[in-house]
């Protein structure tokens, strides 16, 4: 099957083409053509194998691609719009992880690479791995997800600000981290081993922590 990716974000097409060429794809990258989508497409020319759709379909997730038949595309060809509503630097990404390598790992992709925004980024303990948001349309947060999940990092999805906050919360666990040595999870200079910001879902009481001020009878 040839792949034909066209996206408003020019390193998704690489990115996404290199995940699409390990399951077996034939890849092919295209310029923005300046067209409007409502929503993202998955176009694919009459004839194609159902069996090959669903294989596509299942290494996209959980990007959600509308299924359109085109006729002027052939049997053995799909064209994949990957059109976002708004650039990806109106978002704000706030990044903990468990390891310094997984937490470069996320600020390379998703800060340097697909442009969001970088609000803070820290090593801790993390005790499940979460999105949690605000505005966020659900492109945006599919696009997080769907980059997470190549690096085995399955997330729940929370919506715990107000629906004007552009704020992403990324708590992320390494899958790798039982291979790792200790000095993975040291807290690198200038970054702090946990958060004082009022904003965080886990403010005052951060990782176990009792901000608790004791009565005057037991001082």
């Amino acid at each position: 099957m040839k792949v034909t990716i066209i996206s408003d974000i020019p390193v998704l097409p690489i990115t996404l083409g290199q995940e699409l060429e390990k399951g077996g794809f034939t890849v092919q990258h295209a310029l923005p053509d300046n067209k409007t989508f409502e929503s993202p497409a998955a176009c694919y020319g009459a004839g194609l194998s159902q069996a090959d759709l669903a294989r596509l379909v299942e290494m996209l997730s959980p990007l959600s691609l509308s299924p359109l038949s085109d006729p002027n595309l052939a049997s053995d060809e799909v064209r994949l719009n990957l059109y976002l509503p708004e650039n990806l630097n109106t978002w704000e990404l706030d990044i903990m992880a468990d390891t310094q390598s997984l937490l470069n790992k996320v600020k390379e992709v998703c800060v340097d690479s697909f442009g969001f925004s970088e609000d803070e980024s820290e090593i801790s303990v993390i005790e499940r791995n979460e999105l949690i948001y605000g505005s966020a349309p659900k492109q945006v947060r599919q696009l997080i997800r769907w980059f997470l999940k190549t690096q085995g990092i399955i997330v729940t999805e929370k919506q715990k600000f107000s629906s004007s906050d552009n704020d992403i919360y990324i708590h992320v666990k390494d899958p790798k981290a039982d291979k790792l040595p200790p000095s993975s999870f040291r807290t690198p200079p200038g970054i702090r081993p946990y958060r004082t910001n009022k904003r965080s879902p886990y403010w005052p009481a951060v990782w176990g922590m009792s901000l608790e001020v004791p009565s005057r009878s037991r001082m």
